[in-house]
């Protein structure tokens, strides 16, 4: 390369014009630097950042969801042998606190326990007739229904009762709360609707199917501000829109058949829009896919209890991601509170 440079140096000034030289030597040293630019970087490629990706983009949905789930058995996580009759139950940090319906002695109490140790805590509230249905409110105080004497909703603080009414309600059995939007929805089973309150108790609509046996018994909302309610004179499922509009149902009466519902009551739904609903007569918990399939039964082997039954209030625990569960035969004196895995896929039957 040396002597080519100097052979062009010595062309300069005897047979070629200034212009042409200048041309020439103009091609060589880009050539040059082009040649080398391609060896270099054939031989040492030039790191570049990654793509900005979730790291979940390739991965099916069923292993996102397998990878998020805790599927560690059932088990009991309360047999406190003060319990009587659990109903709803919901998970408060560390705490669980669940209504004890108690009807034997016609004293309803909302108990609180610790999830840690399982030891029973101060009470939040005693002296009720038939507190069946719990929910969570806004600054973690606490939606409550009691039942007896006609029936009436409770606003649950730190120190007690802050809120009630009574008047338009008959024989409400659950309450659910979507405090995005500051709205109460209560399984009004006397008047045969669901009654939909603002944050201030004024009622705003009541929803129901037209069907003069409906009897709401259990109610859960899920993805979009669906409504899923228990029916139980029917022995189905209703889904309601955000607006109130029925969507269909879901189930159908039996005792035979895994989709068929003998006594369903509380309902609770998943991360992934999947909707249980406790069968308190077939001591089972019907599992639907969120397009409505019926994909199986959970009971006692998922419990891994076989005194598992009864099944009445459903809870997704968010911290745990697991399904809490409240039931246990009250004649028996069997009360208790389990610990579910999720639905796992492939169990479908």
């Amino acid at each position: 390369m040396i002597l080519l440079g100097g052979a062009l140096l010595g062309i300069q000034s005897d047979a070629v014009p200034r212009n042409l030289f200048s041309w020439w030597l103009t091609l060589f040293f880009g050539a040059f630097v082009l040649t080398s630019y391609t060896i270099a970087i054939t031989r040492h490629p030039p790191i570049r950042p990654p793509l900005r990706s979730s790291g979940m983009e390739s991965i099916p949905l069923e292993n996102k969801e397998e990878s998020t789930r805790d599927h560690r058995p059932g088990k009991i996580i309360l047999s406190d042998p003060s319990l009587s009759e659990p109903y709803g139950v919901v998970r408060v940090g560390d705490k669980l606190v669940l209504v004890d319906a108690n009807r034997s002695s016609g004293r309803g109490v909302v108990r609180v326990f610790s999830m840690v140790t399982q030891d029973a805590l101060p009470s939040l509230a005693q002296g009720f007739r038939f507190p069946a249905g719990l929910a969570l409110w806004s600054n973690e105080r606490l939606l409550l229904v009691d039942n007896g004497g006609g029936g009436s909703l409770i606003l649950l603080g730190a120190e007690g009762e802050e809120k009630r009414l009574s008047d338009p309600l008959d024989d409400p059995k659950d309450v659910a709360a979507d405090v995005g939007r500051g709205r109460i929805f209560v399984a009004d089973r006397g008047n045969n609707r669901v009654l939909v309150l603002d944050e201030d108790f004024v009622t705003i609509d009541s929803w129901a199917p037209p069907d003069d046996h409906f009897v709401p018994n259990g109610l859960a909302l899920g993805h979009q501000g669906r409504l899923f309610v228990s029916d139980k004179a029917g022995a189905r499922v209703w889904v309601f829109s955000r607006e109130g509009k029925v969507e269909g149902s879901w189930g159908r009466s039996g005792r035979d058949m895994p989709e068929e519902m003998a006594l369903p009551g509380g309902v609770a739904v998943d991360p992934w829009g999947r909707v249980y609903v406790a069968d308190y007569a077939r001591d089972s918990i019907h599992v639907f896919s969120r397009e409505g399939d019926h994909i199986g039964l959970m009971g006692g082997e998922e419990a891994n209890d076989p005194s598992f039954g009864r099944p009445r209030g459903l809870f997704y625990d968010a911290v745990s991601g697991r399904l809490l569960v409240t039931g246990g035969d009250r004649q028996l004196n069997v009360a208790r509170v389990w610990s579910l895995p999720l639905w796992q896929l492939g169990s479908a039957e």
